[in-house]
């Protein structure tokens, strides 16, 4: 049991994080690339880092349920998902409260609700699926579909957590892709089991590989991984490149190496070497003058000194 000045210090910053939330969510605009029936029941699986791609859910939070550990940060989280009209499904410490948390997880998929699960959290190992949504689509017979979110501008953080928790600040576009929907049958063996644990696990590596090559500089790279048309129309557009047709995309794409360079990383580099130029001008400078000032105070000390030497001859 927490104790109650805990329990206000928790409610406080939960809803601190929560009007943080509702102040960043309408500067949040999403492209959404092989999206999922939001109609339908399935269960949304992402790494713990990218849990805050559930802001693209805006539009059906009141059926997505979050499963979020019993911790105090867990509670913090629990009251600002609360507020923004999420649902919290709280994940207990033990079989009888996993079970617990698992039924309820069921309950909601029955009733064409979503589940939300970072599959690594809450304290990793990072990246590495744990078994808890591979045993509810076993249970529910409900789709797992993977998702993951990124965008190249600066504005969207990565922490030195972890897990390089990434969350967006101020106005911000952000693709959120999802793979394609997993099943998992409730009658398969263990060593099935462990395969479809792993399937889950490649897969969002696979979607942040992805990404990660679309919001990369190499054209060529981009070409050679068969990135989808959508993922190749929404990296154009981050750099301002005109596209009206998939033809227009490949055309572009042979341009868009040198596009990015003289947009990004030559425009850096300019500023660095001339902040570099005018640093070294400027000490030069400052050695120069400083020669010369000691050079004008020998000359001064010189000159009184003789002054003082023609003054004692007389």
């Amino acid at each position: 049991m927490r104790s109650k000045s805990t329990q206000i210090k928790l409610n406080i910053l939960g809803r601190l994080i929560s009007l943080g939330f509702n102040f960043q969510i309408p500067l949040t605009k999403f492209t959404h690339i092989n999206k999922p029936d939001t109609s339908k029941s399935f269960i949304a699986v992402m790494w713990h880092a990218h849990q805050c791609s559930l802001y693209g859910f805006k539009e059906v939070m009141n059926r997505v349920n979050i499963l979020i550990s019993p911790s105090n940060d867990g509670q913090i989280i629990t009251d600002a998902c609360e507020r923004l009209g999420y649902k919290v499904i709280r994940g207990s410490k033990g079989r009888e409260g996993a079970s617990k948390a698992v039924l309820k997880m069921v309950d909601a998929l029955n009733e064409n609700d979503i589940v939300a699960i970072t599959v690594d959290g809450p304290r990793g190992p990072n990246h590495v699926v744990k078994k808890g949504a591979i045993e509810l689509a076993k249970l529910s017979g409900k789709p797992i579909v993977p998702m993951v979110w990124y965008s190249p501008k600066k504005n969207f953080l990565k922490f030195n957590s972890w897990d390089e928790f990434r969350v967006p600040i101020g106005y911000s576009r952000i693709v959120n892709l999802y793979g394609d929907p997993i099943y998992v049958n409730k009658d398969i063996t263990d060593e099935e089991f462990e395969q479809k644990r792993l399937e889950v696990q490649n897969k969002l590596e696979e979607l942040s590989q992805k990404l990660g090559i679309a919001t990369s500089f190499s054209a060529q790279g981009i070409a050679n991984q068969k990135v989808s048309d959508e993922l190749l129309k929404f990296f154009c557009a981050q750099f301002g490149v005109d596209v009206s047709s998939e033809q227009k995309i490949k055309e572009e794409l042979q341009k868009l190496t040198d596009t990015a360079y003289k947009q990004t990383v030559q425009p850096i580099y300019v500023v660095r070497q001339n902040a570099l130029a005018i640093d070294v001008c400027l000490k030069q400078k400052d050695a120069a003058e400083k020669i010369e000032l000691t050079a004008k105070r020998k000359d001064d000390d010189t000159r009184g000194a003789l002054r003082r030497r023609g003054r004692a001859r007389f």
